[in-house]
């Protein structure tokens, strides 16, 4: 089992899918490296250090059977581009399907 399926964010994920999340909204906070370590995690190295405030959201929500996320920093949406084909949502399967080779590669790497 990788780093991600242990993931308490993960568990959160499926819970969604499975109708066994009560929250609406889960927050978890961070400092500035934090967002710059996810970001550069999913392939999305920002440009310069996070300012006050800033934020990463992943919005879930499912539409005709299938579950999707909208990721967004600052509020403006962002793309996986290597894998997203549409650029303002993508298939829940295929952020799992990335984040757990993102986990590989890392997990080989050390």
């Amino acid at each position: 089992m990788d780093n991600f399926e242990k993931c308490q964010s993960r568990e959160n994920i499926q819970k969604v899918k499975t109708h066994d999340q009560r929250y609406k909204l889960i927050y978890y906070s961070g400092h500035d490296l934090t967002l710059l370590a996810i970001m550069g995690a999913l392939n999305l190295p920002l440009k310069q250090a996070p300012d006050y405030a800033s934020f990463i959201q992943f919005n879930i929500y499912k539409h005709n059977d299938q579950y999707y996320i909208k990721m967004r920093y600052n509020g403006k949406i962002v793309t996986l581009n290597s894998i997203q084909k549409d650029k303002t949502q993508i298939s829940l399967s295929a952020f799992n399907y990335y984040v757990k080779q993102l986990n590989h590669a890392f997990s080989s790497a050390s």
